[in-house]
Order: C-alpha cells, then sequence, then structure tokens
C-alpha cells in the first residue's frame, strides 16, 4: 500500500472518529501494519523478565485503537524498567465483528474504512445504555436458539406418547386407501 493511501484512510478515520484527549492529539483509531512497531505489547516471557512482543504474528493490516497508558510509577512498577513507558499511549489490534482484522494479503480501502466509520459511530450514538441493551437483546436470542436446539433434539429422541416417528398405527385418525 502507497504511503499515500494509507495517510488518506487514516485522516479519514482521524476525522470521523477524532483524536485522543489529553494533548498529544493522536488519532483514536488507525490502520497499522502487524510489522510495525506499534502493534508491541509487553510480554513476561520468565518470572519477572518482560519483553516487547509483537501482538500479531502473522503480517497483515488491523484498525487499532489507542489506549492511555497507566501512570509512569504503576508502569515502571510493574516492568521494572525493562520495556519503555509509552508516554503518548499505545494502539491495541481491534478485532471485533466490525473491525477487522484483514486476512494475510488483503490491504484496508476507502470503502472499508467508510463501512467501520459508520458502525462506530451507530455504537458511539447509541451510548453505553444502548449497547448494553443490544447485548442483552443478542443473548437472549443465543439463549432461545440454543432452548429450541435442545428441544428440538429431545423431542426426537423421546417423542409424545411413545410414538416412533415414521411408523403407520396408533394415533392415526384416517388410514390410507
Amino acid at each position: 500500500m502507497s504511503p499515500s493511501t494509507l495517510d488518506h484512510l487514516n485522516t479519514l478515520l482521524r476525522d470521523h472518529l477524532g483524536v485522543t484527549r489529553g494533548g498529544s492529539f493522536v488519532p483514536t483509531y488507525k490502520w497499522i501494519h502487524s510489522r510495525d512497531r506499534e502493534l508491541f505489547v509487553p510480554l513476561e516471557i520468565s518470572a519477572g523478565v518482560y519483553e516487547s512482543y509483537p501482538q500479531i504474528m502473522e503480517e497483515r493490516w488491523v484498525l487499532a485503537r489507542w489506549m492511555a497508558p497507566p501512570s509512569e510509577w504503576e508502569w515502571k512498577a510493574q516492568f521494572q524498567g525493562q520495556i519503555g513507558y509509552p508516554r503518548n499511549g499505545y494502539y491495541v489490534a481491534v478485532d471485533t465483528p466490525c473491525d477487522p482484522l484483514l486476512e494475510e494479503g488483503a490491504e484496508p480501502n476507502e470503502r472499508m474504512t467508510l463501512y467501520i466509520i459508520g458502525l462506530r459511530k451507530k455504537e458511539i450514538a447509541l451510548g453505553l445504555r444502548g449497547l448494553h441493551e443490544k447485548f442483552k437483546e443478542a443473548t437472549a436470542r443465543r439463549e432461545h436458539n440454543k432452548d429450541r436446539i435442545t428441544d428440538d433434539f429431545l423431542s426426537d429422541k423421546w417423542t409424545a406418547f411413545g410414538n416412533v416417528p415414521g411408523r403407520r398405527g396408533g394415533h392415526v385418525s384416517f388410514g390410507g386407501i
């Protein structure tokens, strides 16, 4: 992907979804390639020994969201100074149904970026209460589907009045000719 295309897509994300607060004015969302050093996270490799490790092992484009760092003293206490403090925050790869972790070799484009912007704006407009209601509805729908499948399975296994499905006789009100 050309640098100008990437700049254009990240500008769209910045203009529509905003920048961070607190003086750094970094875009809240942006496209990053997995090999980029911005997608590295601290990982404990053995007791008390930390190393910077990539969030994603494969080479691919991801949509990343900016995260605010904890306080500097908390960071230093946790990682014992082995990993530098991210003063301007850090990016985390996002992988939800509306935020793609692109397949290897696939590149983001304007259409996909605008689609993601639209979905994010809907989530922002819903607010926390709306997202919670949506989550409750989805959970209820999953439970209903699970109950329906269980009921179908049990009805097939143990039929009403011990009738064998497909067998003639028993409760047939009109016999064959």
